[in-house]
């Protein structure tokens, strides 16, 4: 089972029920392109697109407790990373392809306590590990944020969980969905681009993985009683970007550089609002733009002002 994600050609390879986890999420999404499918190894590859794969398999295991989402505690310079947790042996290795693989603890092992519903958050967890891993290595990210669309361009909205992202598509009808939970960037002759993938959120609204040019991000700060859209400082932004990246390991430099490359190019705003108040107004002026290189231009001259500005201070 796969699917075209921005740069990625995503093929996930699974045994039993895993598969029919795998194909319920990604019954989910919208605007695949013809290209990857069920299959067993043969196929037509997309070479402008990195091959990512995921090999998800059960293990023989015993009644340790149930499986948990894997924490990795490592770094990615190297041949790969590896990694065993309680329910879980996992390693991600990059070569020609980036391979994936996951062994998850028989689920005959957890009897009646294995529901259809802990299953698909189990893989759904292998997925998003995945995915985030491999984001940086075809020169993305993938973000904890949730992506609307304006125009023929994207909005990428960062914050922690319940500060609104899936409310902001309840906020901004008319506008187009990417994903509400997790959202991968990426950077391509010089634009940034915003997919959503197959990844749900908790409100399992659609996903698409339409590639859309990026016109800002929006870090969210909800509960205020007063409307306001403030442009951040590179800094601010690294800061919020770098806390919402979904990265299962020590960051690395590719890491790193991504994500200070993001908040120099694109604009970055706080919004600052309550639940009262109509946010679409401001948030169309970041989309209502004709050329995405000015957009993008006017972003890096605030972010030089900004230095400019630091430099006096410290004189």
């Amino acid at each position: 089972m796969g699917l075209f994600i921005g740069p990625m050609e995503v093929v996930v390879y699974a045994d039993g029920a895993l598969m029919e986890c795998v194909e319920g999420l990604m019954r989910g999404v919208s605007g695949v392109e013809p290209g990857p499918r069920a299959r067993a190894g043969a196929g037509a590859v997309d070479h402008e697109r990195r091959r990512v794969s995921v090999h998800l398999k059960t293990i023989p295991g015993s009644r340790r407790g149930l499986p948990r989402v894997p924490h990795f505690r490592a770094s990615l310079a190297g041949a790969g990373l590896c990694d065993a947790s309680e329910g879980w042996e996992a390693e991600v290795v990059e070569a020609d392809e980036i391979r994936c693989g996951f062994g998850l603890v028989d689920v005959e092992a957890f009897g009646a306590a294995w529901s259809p519903t802990l299953r698909e958050l189990t893989v759904a967890a292998a997925l998003r590990v995945s995915l985030g891993l491999a984001a940086p290595m075809v020169g993305g990210l993938l973000l904890h944020a949730a992506g609307l669309v304006s125009d023929g361009r994207a909005l990428v909205f960062l914050g922690a969980s319940g500060q609104g992202k899936s409310t902001m598509v309840k906020r901004l009808p008319g506008w187009g969905l990417l994903a509400d939970d997790a959202i991968l960037v990426w950077r391509e002759a010089g634009l940034w681009y915003a997919t959503g993938t197959m990844l749900p959120g908790k409100e399992r609204a659609p996903r698409t993985v339409q590639r859309v040019p990026l016109a800002g991000l929006v870090m969210l700060d909800k509960g205020a009683s007063e409307l306001s859209l403030e442009r951040l400082t590179a800094a601010a932004a690294l800061v919020s970007v770098m806390a919402r990246v979904l990265f299962h390991a020590d960051p690395d430099e590719r890491v790193l550089s991504l994500a200070f490359g993001l908040v120099e190019d694109v604009p970055a705003h706080v919004l600052r609002s309550g639940l009262e108040h109509d946010v679409a107004p401001l948030l169309r002026s970041c989309t209502d733009v004709e050329d995405i290189d000015d957009v993008y231009e006017d972003g890096r001259e605030a972010k030089r002002e900004d230095r400019r500005e630091d430099r006096r201070m410290e004189g």
